[in-house]
């Protein structure tokens, strides 16, 4: 690597560590406060707790840090007259720019792993672990206990009897492909019921329509076979509940997600809500990258007369905090269906990156 790069990697890496340990810090105080004030839990459990929910949280610090970085570095190498000096030796923007572009885009890997599967492995974990701990009990909704396989189907575990279904529509309180298997005391299966979907009408009462229903299972004989075209049946379960079990599917990582949501769109079942979960674990590695190169225009002005600290540390709060607002709204938006999922877990990136392609095709004649 060339000494001038070094130069320029270094400072990156310096502003990026400070940005990160800074928000970090301020989380980790956060969160400690707040619950040493409920008074519920030990410091250890709180701290393992902290290191749980971290994964989670590293989505907004890691882009975040990423736009420190650049501001920050720009700025340092600015106020030492290091752009000056950069590019009077022969130091081209293009090299400077190819550095930044490295070191980001080894950041957006990171943060495509922890999204992807560190995210999913931790909220597994969590949620095991809160079953265990009676002091964070009150993080857990109630409900029952379910896993989400990649064939795109959840199941879950009642008192006498196991199930499964494709998808739960919320609006319409409906499960689509619903299954029932019946087990006795002695935990043999006797009944099974196949239904193309079942609706809530009241409480915990379901309609299920287009049902095959296979009873005397375990006898001697062959099962008997009954088809209904609507039954009504009491679940142990009401619409609560399957919302519940259905957030079993943020446990799974990147690739199975978009097995299950590829199963699921197979299906006919409108699924945005979990095509905008996947598409914000690639987009927010996209962020990492954008915001890396949202201060890029700083280079074309290596002079530090019209910089200061004070408006970049202001620029910082303000930019993250409207840009995450306005993301955080689209992502909503996609998941009601308001808006393409795609649209909403890309549309607000896709506009910074404009902004840099604008500014940088601006300046092309001094990136050389």
């Amino acid at each position: 690597m060339h000494i001038f790069s070094r130069v320029v990697l270094d400072a990156w890496l310096k502003s990026f560590f400070m940005t990160f340990f800074v928000l970090l810090s301020i989380l980790l105080v956060g969160n400690v406060v707040s619950e040493f004030l409920r008074d519920a839990a030990s410091a250890e459990d709180i701290f393992q707790n902290f290191i749980l929910e971290l994964p989670q949280w590293m989505g907004k610090i890691v882009p975040i840090s990423c736009l420190g970085a650049s501001l920050f570095s720009i700025y340092r190498l600015k106020v030492t007259n290091g752009l000056i000096s950069l590019f009077s030796l022969g130091y081209t923007r293009k090299s400077f720019a190819l550095v930044l572009f490295s070191v980001s885009l080894a950041v957006a890997l990171f943060q495509f792993f922890v999204s992807g599967y560190l995210h999913p492995l931790s909220r597994s974990l969590r949620k095991n672990w809160i079953d265990e701990t009676s002091h964070f009990r009150g993080y857990k909704k109630a409900g029952v206990r379910s896993r989400t396989v990649a064939s795109g189907l959840i199941w879950y575990k009642s008192k006498n009897y196991f199930s499964h279904f494709s998808f739960y529509d919320k609006e319409q309180k409906k499960l689509n492909r619903f299954s029932l298997f019946y087990f006795n005391e002695k935990n043999y299966l006797y009944k099974v019921i196949h239904a193309d979907s079942a609706i809530n009408f009241e409480g915990k009462y379901w309609h299920l329509l287009k049902a095959r229903v296979y009873s005397s299972m375990n006898g001697k004989t062959f099962p008997k076979i009954k088809t209904v075209d609507k039954l009504k049946i009491q679940l142990s379960e009401g619409p609560s509940d399957f919302e519940n079990i259905e957030s079993d599917v943020h446990e799974l990582d990147v690739w199975e997600l978009r097995k299950y949501v590829e199963k699921v769109g197979r299906l006919g079942i409108e699924a945005s809500e979990f095509k905008v979960l996947f598409y914000e674990k690639l987009s927010t590695s996209l962020i990492c990258l954008v915001f890396s190169f949202l201060p890029f225009s700083g280079i074309f002005y290596p002079s530090s007369r019209n910089s200061t600290i004070g408006r970049n540390i202001i620029f910082l709060l303000v930019f993250t905090f409207a840009f995450w607002f306005m993301y955080s709204s689209s992502l909503s938006m996609g998941s009601n269906g308001k808006i393409l999922p795609v649209l909403a877990a890309f549309g607000i990136p896709m506009v910074c990156l404009a902004y840099i392609v604008i500014v940088i095709f601006k300046h092309r004649n001094l990136t050389g």
